[in-house]
C-alpha cells in the first residue's frame, strides 16, 4: 500500500475461477467434497452425475467451467453447505401446481445463472379469483428484465401488466407495473399477478442465505394489511418453536393482536378466499411454498418483519391455493363449520386447546381478512372482550367444550337459501354441537342434521344465531346460559354500541360512566336481532351497559374508543 494516497482506491479485486479452489480456504471458500460431471443427465438427484455421490447437508459442491445445466426437480429440496457455480453453468429449480423444488445452502458463490421456475395460478381460473400472490424466491432481478423473460405475464392495457405490490396507502388497489419499470424485485415483498397460460414464471438471481427484513406499516388513512412473501428458494416454517415465522418474537410483536397470523389468497374459493394460518392450526409440518406471497396485519407502530435462515425447510406440499386443515396434535380439538349456497362456500374454525381462553388469545384467535366478513360468510365473535371483530378462527380452552355458547355470524342475501353443516371435526365422541336460532328459539343438533334456512331479509351480523357446545345430547333451550343470550360490545373502529340477540319483550338499555352517572337511556327495537346505538357524544373511556326487560337483566363493562 506504499504510495496509495487516495483512500477511495485502496482496494483489490480478486477473481476466483470456481474450477480451481484448492488452497482458497483462506478466502472463506471451503474445500470441495463433490464435483458435478453430469455424466448421466441434468438431474441433481442422480448419483452418477456427481464425483462423490449426491451431496448432503455438509457437502461443498462445485460446478466447474463446463457448460452444464443442473435441474432440481419439483418436490425435491436439497441441503448443502456451500455451492460454487461457474459462469457457464445454469442451475434451475422447478415447480408444478402442487409441489416445489428447494435449495438450502449456507454459502453460495456464483457467477453462473440460477433460475427458479415458479408456478403461478392462471389468471383466468375462477374468473377474478384466478390471480395469485407471489414473491421473488431469488434476489437481484429488475422487473423490466423479468417482464422480458416472462411473456405470460398478462397485459392489462398497452404496456401495463398484471404485476405489482399492494399499496396500503391506497388500500383498495394493487400497483400495476409498466413493462419498462426498472424496480428491483425486492426480497420479502409480495406481488399480485397471474399467468396467462398456466405456465410458471422464471425468476433469475441470487440465493438468499441470510436474514431478510421487510418493512410493514399501518399508515393513517390507509390499511394495516401488508403484502409480503417468502424470500427463499425453499419452503418456510410457520410454527416450529423459535424457528417458525409466527414464533419469531420480532414478528409476533409487530402484528395486530387480533391477527397474529398469515393470510394466503385461496383462488379456488374453497371455503373462503383466504387461507389463515396461526398457532392453532399449524405446526412444524405446516410450510409456505417458495415464492409464496401472503398478507399480515401491522400494529400502528409498524416495523421490520424478519425472515431468518432457521425458518427454511425441506418440503413437498402445495401452496395456499388448495387450503389446509389443521396438523396440530390430538390435544388441539377442531370443529370446522361450512356455509353453502349454490356454488358459494365459506368456512370458519373453532379450536380447543390449553393455550386459549374465552377472550382474545393473540396467535390462536384470528380475525377474517380485513376484520369484517364478506357478504357471504360464516364467522364468530369472541365470547368475552368482544369488540365486534369477525373471527375466522376462534380458539377456546378445552374446559370450554362443555356448555359454552359462541355468537355466530352468518352473512347471506335475502331469499337465498343456505345450508350450515359440520365440514370436519376432531372433537371427542360425546361432544355435541348445536346451532341455536335465537329468533325462532330453536336448536339444531349439527352432529346429526344440517341446518337449512332462507332469510326473509339480508343477514349482515351476529345476533340471530349462536353455536352451543355441550356434553348433553338432549339440550333444552332453557338450559343455555342466559348471560350468553345477548351479545353486547363496542366496535373497535367506531364509537358505537351493539346489542345482538333475541328480544322477547320491551327492552331498555342504559349506559353509565365509571362515576355512576347515567349517560344514555334508550328503548331497543324489539323487531331487530341487532341494535346499534351511536356513541359519538361520549368521551373515550370505560362505561357500564345495563340491558333490562321482563326476561333479561344483563350488565357489562365496555370501552368506548
Amino acid at each position: 500500500t506504499d504510495g496509495w494516497t487516495d483512500p477511495s482506491t485502496r482496494f483489490v479485486t480478486v477473481s476466483i475461477n470456481p474450477c480451481c479452489t484448492d488452497g482458497l480456504e483462506g478466502f472463506g471458500i471451503p474445500p470441495i467434497t463433490t464435483d458435478w460431471d453430469g455424466s448421466t443427465d441434468t438431474s441433481w438427484i442422480v448419483a452418477d452425475n456427481w464425483s462423490n455421490g449426491i451431496p448432503g447437508v455438509t457437502s461443498n459442491v462445485n460446478f466447474s467451467n463446463n457448460d452444464y445445466t443442473i435441474i432440481i426437480p419439483a418436490g425435491t429440496t436439497v441441503k448443502i453447505n456451500t455451492m460454487i457455480l461457474a459462469s457457464t453453468a445454469i442451475l434451475s429449480l422447478k415447480s408444478t401446481s402442487i409441489t416445489y423444488a428447494g435449495i438450502i445452502a449456507e454459502n453460495v458463490y456464483s457467477s453462473g445463472l440460477i433460475n427458479y421456475e415458479r408456478y403461478v395460478n392462471n389468471e383466468t381460473d375462477g374468473g377474478a379469483r384466478g390471480n395469485d400472490l407471489i414473491a421473488a424466491p431469488l434476489s437481484g432481478q429488475y422487473f423490466n428484465d423479468f417482464a422480458d423473460e416472462n411473456s405470460n405475464i398478462p397485459v392489462i392495457t398497452g404496456t401495463t401488466m398484471l404485476f405489482g405490490p399492494y399499496d396500503n396507502d391506497n388500500p383498495t388497489s394493487y400497483e400495476t407495473w409498466d413493462s419498462s419499470n426498472t424496480t428491483e424485485l425486492a426480497a420479502g415483498v409480495g406481488y399480485r399477478s397471474g399467468s396467462s397460460d398456466n405456465n410458471p414464471f422464471t425468476f433469475t438471481g441470487t440465493v438468499n442465505t441470510g436474514t431478510v427484513t421487510v418493512a410493514i406499516t399501518s399508515p393513517v388513512g390507509g390499511s394495516r394489511w401488508n403484502l409480503i412473501g417468502n424470500p427463499y428458494p425453499s419452503y418456510l416454517k410457520i410454527d416450529d418453536g423459535a424457528d417458525g415465522f409466527l414464533n419469531n418474537s420480532t414478528n409476533a410483536g409487530l402484528l395486530d393482536e387480533s391477527t397474529v397470523a398469515i393470510y394466503g389468497y385461496n383462488a379456488t374459493d374453497s371455503g373462503g378466499i383466504w387461507t389463515i394460518y396461526n398457532l392453532a392450526n399449524s405446526d412444524a409440518n405446516t410450510l409456505l411454498a417458495p415464492g409464496q406471497g401472503f398478507f399480515v396485519a401491522s400494529k400502528t407502530s409498524g416495523g421490520d418483519i424478519e425472515f431468518t435462515p432457521a425458518m427454511r425447510s425441506s418440503g413437498t406440499s402445495d401452496d395456499v391455493i388448495s387450503g389446509r386443515t389443521s396438523t396440530r396434535s390430538s390435544d388441539n380439538y377442531n370443529l370446522k363449520l361450512q356455509l353453502v349456497s349454490g356454488s358459494k362456500m365459506y368456512k370458519t374454525d373453532f379450536y380447543f386447546n390449553d393455550n386459549s381462553s374465552l377472550g382474545l388469545d393473540p396467535g390462536y384467535d384470528a380475525a377474517v381478512y380485513g376484520s369484517a366478513a364478506p357478504s357471504f360468510a360464516v364467522y364468530s365473535h369472541l365470547v368475552q372482550d368482544n369488540t365486534g371483530i369477525d373471527m375466522g378462527i376462534q380458539s377456546l380452552s378445552i374446559q370450554d367444550l362443555e356448555n359454552v355458547t359462541i355468537p355466530l355470524g352468518i352473512n347471506s342475501a335475502s331469499g337465498e337459501q343456505f345450508t350450515l353443516s359440520i365440514a370436519s371435526s376432531t372433537l371427542e365422541v360425546g361432544t355435541f354441537v348445536y346451532l341455536r336460532d335465537n329468533v325462532a328459539n330453536e336448536l339444531t343438533l349439527l352432529n346429526d342434521t344440517d341446518f337449512s334456512y332462507t332469510p326473509s331479509e339480508d343477514l349482515t351480523t351476529t345476533g340471530q344465531f349462536s353455536i352451543v357446545f355441550s356434553t348433553s345430547e338432549v339440550l333444552a333451550i332453557e338450559g343455555i346460559n342466559a348471560q350468553n343470550e345477548l351479545e353486547i360490545y363496542t366496535s373497535f373502529s367506531e364509537k358505537a354500541l351493539y346489542i345482538n340477540g333475541l328480544l322477547n319483550d320491551a327492552t331498555n338499555v342504559e349506559i353509565f360512566d365509571i362515576q355512576g352517572r347515567k349517560m344514555l337511556s334508550r328503548t331497543l327495537n324489539q323487531n331487530n336481532s341487532s341494535n346499534r346505538i351511536e356513541l359519538s357524544h361520549l368521551k373515550t373511556g370505560l362505561y357500564i351497559v345495563k340491558v333490562s326487560s321482563n326476561s333479561i337483566n344483563q350488565t357489562k363493562k365496555v370501552i368506548v374508543n
